[in-house]
């Protein structure tokens, strides 16, 4: 198993997660920008043999549309056939309207979350004091798209049986799957 991140503390938690399975899990800075890491060859990652899966989770989202569409294309070979690439991300509302929907429905989220894991709203305070719902208050490192968008992209790269999976105030589950070769 191969963890690919660009903090060190994210990767320092995800070793500690999986201390159990020792040498079986590596860690390792990178860019997601940088698509140097985007090749099984590449000796910077060491990334031995194509992967049976590749989950993100909230990092696509800070690549603009041509930058997704691309990744996209650069992982699917990197995915044995039948190997599936499953995307946790925040996704663009496709207009103004869902756009309010959508900041209401995350406050929402993160309020009753707050409540249910701490019996009181101060998490949710600092959420709001913070400006940290995107779709309130717009930051430029966060570029996230359309959902129709990524699954054309997702398409077009070669997936199959790409798909939505679950869906919740601005944030989805999607993905799809390498294509096996003709029996």
């Amino acid at each position: 198993m191969h963890a690919l991140d660009g903090s060190a503390e994210m990767l320092a938690r995800a070793g500690q997660n999986v201390a159990a399975y020792g040498d079986r899990f590596t860690a390792r800075p990178f860019s997601l920008q940088d698509s140097s890491w985007r090749s099984l060859s590449s000796s910077l990652h060491g990334l031995p043999e194509p992967a049976q899966a590749i989950v993100s989770s909230l990092a696509i989202h800070h690549l603009n549309g041509e930058e997704k569409a691309r990744l996209y294309r650069d992982l699917l070979p990197m995915l044995t056939p039948g190997g599936t690439l499953l995307i946790a991300d925040m996704i663009e509302p496709v207009d103004a309207h869902w756009r309010g929907v959508t900041a209401a429905e995350l406050d929402e989220a993160v309020r009753q979350r707050a409540e249910a894991i701490d019996g009181n709203r101060l998490a949710f305070d600092f959420f709001q004091n913070q400006h940290w719902n995107i779709y309130h208050y717009p930051d430029e490192m966060d570029k996230p798209s359309p959902l129709p968008d990524q699954l054309q992209w997702l398409s077009e790269a070669g997936f199959i049986h790409v798909d939505v999976i679950w869906m919740k105030a601005g944030h989805a589950i999607y993905g799809g799957q390498r294509p096996q070769p003709p029996a």
